[in-house]
């Protein structure tokens, strides 16, 4: 499986690029997309009787069509934003909280699927927190006994640092039985993991585009039906109204309600391309390929004073995070970034950081880590070049 002809950047520029988790590259039909729609088909949507509006609008809602049949919902519980933290922000500011209502969300999440929860302690609102075993997996029986009492319950997906992939339908069945509305981030799992949103049964499920092939400045927040209904958008202005008077407003219907203003049109055509490009290959492929890759890696660092951080290669995503010793004897660690530095004199790009998860490394006791996080355009050969990279990294800093 070998996709990286589609790619231009990686023949532009040759770097192997295992930086896939902070943002992914994009294959040449996307960027087709985007300029097909400026150089044909320009124009705002649902505005004008125009070709040109016609057209871009038919497109847009192609798009949205696609993402919809993608994630198995419908285009109406779709709404476009642009990217998976406005998405959870959406979410956050679509929900009524009182003071004394409870947030339960996990110490590995991401930033997107914190701050705004904690921003909602100057409310009077508590948030708390379960934590993971030794694996990087959810403590269950935490999250039951803590769920008691819940408003919401927030919980990644799959983690982007140390790659786990979370029981959601689990999770969002213990929301249920305990009357709390289910928040996803599937930032992390979108582009990675054939995922359903009927099937896992949420109430809001967000994703960003540019983890999954598609232009920056995308991505959707899906929301159960009967939320679109009930919410009051967090951004209201053009595109928002069935109508309005000077004294009344009749919202719209579905998704359109939250939709404020012009949105990035040219990028929600480039998204149904890159759903397009992931369902050619097929999301069960794509997952196949990636824990090709993670084995090899595990499978070729045995022998390295390398850490890793999680849970094993099938019960993860496409990325491993790891510290670095300059010694076999294992005494002094080499900075996340100097390791990152070198591996860049080679052509090889790794994330290097806290990965905006840094309660996550307090939980680790680690200062920093390094993480090389895979897609479809990476081969074997790469991982191979990785560890013998990784292998200079020690011998360099000892």
């Amino acid at each position: 499986m070998n996709y990286q002809n589609d790619f231009p950047l990686i023949k532009n520029r040759g770097i192997t690029y295992f930086d896939s988790g902070a943002t992914t590259l994009k294959p040449q039909s996307v960027i087709d997309a985007v300029v097909n729609f400026y150089t044909h088909h320009t124009a705002n949507i649902h505005r004008g009787i125009h070709i040109l509006s016609e057209e871009a609008t038919e497109l847009y809602e192609e798009s949205k069509e696609k993402v919809a049949n993608f994630l198995n919902t419908k285009p109406e519980n779709v709404i476009y934003v642009k990217n998976a933290t406005e998405g959870l922000n959406f979410a956050s500011a679509m929900i009524d909280f009182s003071k004394g209502d409870k947030v339960l969300t996990s110490v590995t999440e991401h930033h997107s699927n914190l701050l705004p929860w904690l921003l909602l302690k100057k409310q009077g609102v508590i948030v708390d927190f379960v934590d993971i075993d030794e694996n990087g997996k959810l403590n269950m029986d935490e999250l039951v006994e803590k769920a008691k009492g819940a408003k919401v319950m927030a919980f990644s997906h799959a983690s982007n640092v140390i790659g786990t992939i979370n029981p959601v339908s689990e999770i969002s069945k213990i929301a249920r039985e305990v009357g709390a509305i289910s928040v996803i981030d599937a930032a992390q799992s979108v582009p990675h993991l054939p995922v359903n949103f009927s099937k896992l049964d949420v109430d809001f499920l967000a994703f960003s585009g540019h983890k999954m092939l598609a232009p920056s400045g995308t991505g959707g927040l899906l929301v159960k039906e009967g939320f679109t209904k009930t919410c009051t958008p967090p951004i209201a202005g053009g595109g928002t109204i069935e109508d309005v008077t000077l004294t009344d407003i009749k919202w719209a219907s579905g998704a359109e309600k939250f939709e404020g203003g012009t949105p990035n049109i040219e990028g929600a055509i480039g998204l149904g391309a890159a759903v397009d490009y992931l369902q050619k290959i097929g999301m069960k492929n794509v997952r196949r390929h990636e824990l090709e890759l993670l084995n090899r890696f595990y499978s070729n660092i045995q022998d390295l004073p390398l850490t890793t951080y999680g849970p094993k290669p099938n019960e993860r995503t496409g990325l491993v995070t790891f510290t670095l010793k300059s010694r076999l004897d294992g005494k002094m660690d080499i900075h996340a970034h100097d390791i990152a530095d070198f591996l860049n004199a080679r052509k090889i790009a790794v994330r290097s950081g806290k990965h905006c998860a840094h309660p996550l490394h307090y939980r680790l006791n680690i200062p920093a880590s390094t993480r090389a996080s895979f897609h479809v355009y990476n081969t074997t050969d790469e991982v191979d070049a990785l560890f013998l990279a990784l292998k200079e990294v020690v011998e360099a800093f000892s």
